[in-house]
């Protein structure tokens, strides 16, 4: 009897039928679609806080370099000389890193070739001599947003001579350049191309530039060992002072940024267009080159600065902005400013601020709103977005 109940009950079990199991298998999806842009949501979130703290440590360096130079660095000291990206290496735990460099800069093969004897004076060879896994080593994981790319990225040694002075580690982040607002005659990299002056092409003569820009980092005070005739009619003889560069030393102080600290934004998150991402092409290396060293030369600056203007600097809404159209990488300065700035994170821009903080701008912040903030001494005293 007993038995006779257990094979009553063994035939009593009833399997799933194959509509019930399809049933189950899209539930099963659905749950997966709905939970899969809430990863994704939280990844990016992960991401964007990665990145917001890599900005912390570049305004660390900054103020760490104030703390031990006496003075903000500059955005290079002289052309041909290293940027600021460089210059904060000892300040962000990368000091082999800067010693690699200013001993492969002063190498007596350098010496003896004719590119001087002064640290950093030449923006290559000296790294495109280096090994591939060194040059790798010099992308620094704090100078990349994880939202765009993995570290080690780096542009290559290439025969265009435009790109070898633009090799380097490539990097998500620019410093913040901004000028009068009345003086628009020339572009912007021309005032870190000449080291004093410049010749007015209009015919107004020569004049100062340091007293024309108005962002946050200038150019440093540098000591020539000797005095170059400076010829008016040669808009580049200026230029060539670096050749018989000694030394320099920091220009500004904290007082430089007279509206406050709070009040004054300094790195950015650069546009790079997804058609110039890890480009070898001299379009692609201008928008995402390398930014170790400033060599003076038309659109160079764009590799390690971005302008603000009122008129310009209008955040790019995505890689893929259609602002930026394919191949429109070289024009009058216009284009090259005109989306300056842009990141890949959904609908913002992380800045550097002085105080050391990270804010998140909207995409729709107006190139007024940037221009006040970029200013050092405007006297605007403007909230941050």
């Amino acid at each position: 009897m007993k038995s006779k109940n257990v094979k009553m009950e063994k035939g009593n079990v009833r399997a799933f039928t194959l509509v019930e199991l399809l049933v189950v298998i899209a539930i099963i999806g659905i749950l997966i679609a709905l939970l899969l842009p809430a990863v994704q949501a939280a990844r990016e979130a992960a991401r964007r806080m990665q990145c917001t703290n890599h900005m912390k440590q570049i305004g660390l360096a900054i103020h760490t370099f104030a703390d031990a130079r006496k003075g903000i660095p500059p955005v290079c000291p002289s052309p041909n000389q290293p940027s600021i990206f460089l210059l904060l290496f000892p300040y962000m735990e990368q000091i082999s890193l800067f010693e690699m460099a200013n001993t492969a800069a002063t190498s007596p093969v350098l010496m003896t070739s004719g590119h001087g004897n002064c640290p950093f004076q030449c923006a290559w060879p000296w790294y495109n001599d280096l090994a591939n896994d060194v040059k790798r080593g010099f992308a620094v994981s704090t100078y990349f947003c994880p939202s765009r790319r993995a570290g080690g990225s780096y542009l290559s040694v290439m025969d265009d001579t435009l790109a070898r002075q633009l090799s380097g580690p490539r990097g998500d982040y620019c410093v913040v350049i901004a000028k009068s607002y009345e003086l628009r005659d020339y572009h912007w990299w021309h005032c870190f191309g000449l080291s004093q002056f410049r010749y007015d092409n209009t015919g107004t003569g020569v004049r100062s530039i340091m007293s024309e820009l108005r962002g946050p980092f200038r150019p440093g005070n540098v000591t020539y060992a000797t005095s170059n005739t400076f010829n008016p009619n040669d808009s580049f003889s200026e230029a060539m002072q670096y050749q018989i560069f000694v030394s320099w030393s920091v220009r500004d102080t904290f007082a430089w940024w007279s509206d406050g600290t709070s009040n004054q934004i300094l790195f950015g998150e650069k546009h790079v267009p997804a058609n110039a991402m890890e480009a070898e092409t001299n379009a692609g290396a201008l928008w995402d080159g390398g930014h170790l060293v400033y060599w003076p030369g038309q659109h160079n600056g764009m590799t390690w600065g971005r302008f603000i203007g009122r008129d310009f600097a209008v955040m790019a809404r995505g890689p893929n902005d259609p602002r930026v159209p394919a191949g429109a990488y070289q024009g009058n300065g216009v284009d090259w400013a005109d989306c300056g700035y842009g990141s890949s994170h959904p609908g913002i821009c992380n800045f550097l601020v002085g105080d050391g903080s990270v804010h998140s701008f909207s995409i729709t912040t107006t190139p007024e709103l940037l221009h006040q903030l970029a200013c050092v001494s405007d006297g605007n005293a403007v909230s941050l977005p």
